[in-house]
Order: structure tokens, then sequence, then C-alpha cells
């Protein structure tokens, strides 16, 4: 959206020669920025209550002509830059009587959290990040423009290198492919190539090792695509297609698109291939009661965010799952450098993959093994809530040493036919199963519900 702000110059802001000072417009650009932030609904004071601020980093006017006390200006600020972590807006000062431009500047922000320390705001808060990316669209400054700019070119590889980690062009971009499969010019080598330039822009870099081999198993060049270039670009640009037109809900925070087809994938994947698939993802509805459980007795917290590291950083494993060495070796860790921050749910059902705990590994005495490794222990029913809650708050007190909650659970607990069975470790109900499921828990929920009252 296009924005004006307009002002009459007081007395009080002009020199003994009688114009405006030049200290003064560098307010003048600070009160339109202001002013345009609030059109947008994202003032500073409401940006402040989220934990950002956008401090100025350079100012730059270039004066051209005088006003004086009674005159009227009219600023028009654009954004000219903006990559997530830094922007950069340009004005034009204005002279409402004269029509003559009085003043050109720009001022180069950054985005930071309340400690001032750098953050990327499409990391922190999407929402305001797509505000700002679609000012800068209305600006006529897409990232191929600034990115062709030399003016801008060299800050802004800069900035995704140390904000993202990695180099992407402007032909590279999704968009870019959409457009090549929508103009049926697209050719797998295209993607191949944009791999390997982003690849390559990690080189020398922290992230080089976080993207060294990552793209190895994406072999483009597989037969199993197709047997010659042309057939693997057709099923390739119908999997693009396929891909934009999903709704991701970029504005939606509680989506997940991605995370959400996983799930159900890997599911089918489960309830066909046996108890040995989904062991390796977190469903969002454990993620969303995890975050929850971290929150407990914090929520006086100001600002509140359980990404603090002051909240504690929690972690489940199973006791079949501490049979594994490097389970230990991670708790001896914690207990050597002492990771009173650290809470580790143990949830302790008695089953595996396999079978019993008792039967395949023994872990126990894990009380005894875990107070030995230096943690505190708390042993609690882990299907009583009252319990659960008792134990965060005793684990936020605990300064000296890392914490372990014991959780004595059954598996399938409330399910009939799940209930403290090892053949549900690892796969899901069908279609049937699950109906019968959810009328037990249902009935169960209900008849808490009557208790209550």
């Amino acid at each position: 959206m296009s924005f004006s702000y307009t002002r009459k110059i007081n007395y009080y802001e002009t020199d003994k020669m009688g114009v405006v000072h030049h200290s003064n417009y560098i307010r003048f650009l600070e009160e339109a920025r202001c002013r345009w932030l609030e059109e947008l609904n994202i003032s500073m004071e409401k940006l402040e209550e989220l934990g950002y601020t956008i401090p100025t980093l350079e100012v730059n006017c270039k004066y051209k002509y005088h006003i004086t006390s009674g005159d009227i200006i009219t600023i028009e600020p654009k954004i000219t830059e903006f990559n997530g972590v830094r922007m950069t807006v340009t004005y034009n000062v204005i002279d409402k009587k004269t029509e003559n431009v009085v003043i050109n500047a720009w001022t180069k922000h950054c985005f930071t959290d309340k400690t001032l320390r750098p953050i990327n705001i499409k990391k922190k808060n999407e929402k305001i990040y797509t505000i700002f990316e679609k000012l800068l669209e209305e600006d006529e400054v897409d990232y191929r423009g600034a990115f062709n700019d030399e003016e801008y070119k060299e800050d802004l590889i800069e900035e995704m290198l140390e904000s993202l980690g990695f180099v992407i062009e402007p032909d590279d971009l999704f968009s870019e492919m959409v457009k090549k499969v929508e103009n049926n010019s697209f050719d797998i080598e295209d993607l191949h190539e944009a791999i390997n330039s982003l690849t390559e822009s990690t080189l020398g870099r922290p992230s080089q090792d976080a993207f060294e081999g990552l793209f190895d198993d994406m072999d483009l060049s597989s037969t199993k695509l197709g047997k010659d270039v042309s057939t693997r670009s057709k099923l390739m640009a119908k999997i693009i297609s396929a891909i934009d037109s999903i709704e991701f809900g970029i504005d939606e925070t509680s989506i997940d698109v991605l995370g959400d087809a996983y799930e159900y994938l890997i599911g089918q994947f489960a309830a066909n291939a046996g108890k040995k698939a989904g062991e390796f993802y977190t469903p969002q509805a454990v993620s969303r009661i995890m975050s929850e459980i971290t929150s407990i007795g914090q929520e006086s917290r100001a600002p509140f965010h359980i990404y603090d590291p002051a909240m504690g950083l929690f972690a489940i494993v199973g006791d079949g799952e501490v049979e594994e060495g490097e389970c230990w070796e991670a708790f001896m860790f914690a207990a050597h450098y002492g990771l009173s921050n650290l809470c580790v749910f143990l949830d302790r059902n008695r089953l595996q993959i396999d079978g019993s705990t008792e039967t395949v590994m023994s872990s126990e005495p894990l009380e005894e093994k875990m107070k030995a490794f230096n943690f505190n222990v708390l042993t609690i029913n882990g299907h009583d809530y009252d319990q659960i809650e008792a134990a965060i708050q005793a684990f936020h007190a605990e300064n000296d040493k890392p914490t372990c909650i014991i959780m004595d659970t059954t598996k399938g607990k409330g399910v009939s036919f799940m209930s403290n069975s090892v053949d549900w470790h690892g796969k899901g109900p069908n279609d049937d199963e699950y109906k019968v499921a959810m009328e037990e828990l249902n009935a169960a929920y209900a008849a808490l519900e009557q208790e209550e009252k």
C-alpha cells in the first residue's frame, strides 16, 4: 500500500537562518516511518510487545531545497531492500506548495530481539515478514531487482549467508521453476543446476558441513524417474505443479502442511509395513503437548516464549530406547557440564519394539542408574496430570543438576485392544480400529467429566 505522511514545519524546528535545521529531517523520517508502521498495524510499540525492534543502522540525506516555518511537507517512504534480516527504506520529502523534492534520503535497519541481537524475522514471525515482503513487491523492487542491483547485491548475498547459510539466485527460486513449468520450458537440468549452485554457495562458510552431501540421495538422473531427460523433466514438472497447488497457509501458524503430509504417509507405511515403521517422527500433537508442559509454572514470565532457554530443555526417551549407549553418553555429558536446565522424561511402559524390556534387555534399576549419573530423579504416575505438573515445578526449582522424570505408564492405555500390547509399538490402526478406539476414549473422557461434576 502507498503511504504518505504530511506535517507542518514548526518555528522551533528552524535555525538562525530561518530554515529547517538539517538534524530535524532525521526526526521527520522517523515520524513518517513510525506512522507508516501504525497504518500497517505493526507499530513500534506492538513490535516491542512481541519482543522485536527495528533499530536504525545508517541514515543518508541529500539536501536539495530549503524549507521554513509554516511550510507543509509530505514524506513518502518506500521499502527498497528487505531480506528478513535487514531493510532499507527510501524517502522523498516534498514541499507541498512548490512540489519540489526537498531531500532524498534512505535509512538502513535490522531486526533484533529484545536483547538487541540480530534475528531473521521470517524465522521468528512469518506474518510480519510477509507484510514487509508485500511492501517490497508493491514498491516494484523484487528479489531479482535487488539481487541484480550492484548497490544491494553484495550486502544481500552476505545477509543470506549469515541468516540462511546459503544463496539462491533469482532464476533458481521455486517460483521461477513454476513459471518454466507453466510455459513448458522446464528442464530437469534446471533443478539440478539450482541445487548445485545453492550447495556451492556454502563452500567455505560455517554452513558447509550442514549442506555437504545433503542432496546426494536426490538422483535426478535416475532411470526410475524416466528413461530419458524429457521423460524425467515431465515427471518432475508434475511434482512441481502439485507442490505449487498446495495452500501452505503461512499466515496460520497452527498449519504444518508438510508435517501433516509426512505424518499421514508414514502412518500409511506403518500400517502396512509392520511394527518397525514410523519410529522417527514426532507428531504435531505430541510437540504441542510438550510445548504446554514446558510452560507449566512459567506463565508469568514476560515476554512469555517457549523457545527461551530459561524455560528449560525437554527430551522424551523410552525405557527401551535407553538400552542404547548414546543415551547414556548424553546423560553423562549433561551431568558433567551441570546442565540443570535439562529435563528428561523417561517413559517406562516396559515394552519395546521386540517385546518386553525385561525379556529383551532390562535397563533396571533406572532410578539408581540415573542417580548414579548425577541426575535429580523423580518417579511419577505418567497418567496423572497433577503429578506431572508437580514434577515440572520441581524441575524448575532444581539449580545444580539435570532432572530425570521417570513416568510409569501403560502403552495404549484407554483402548482395550491396544493396552499393554507390544503389537502397537510402531503401527497405526485401520479405519475400523480407529473408530472403536475413539469410541472407547470418548466414553472414558465423558466419564471423567461426569466425575468432576
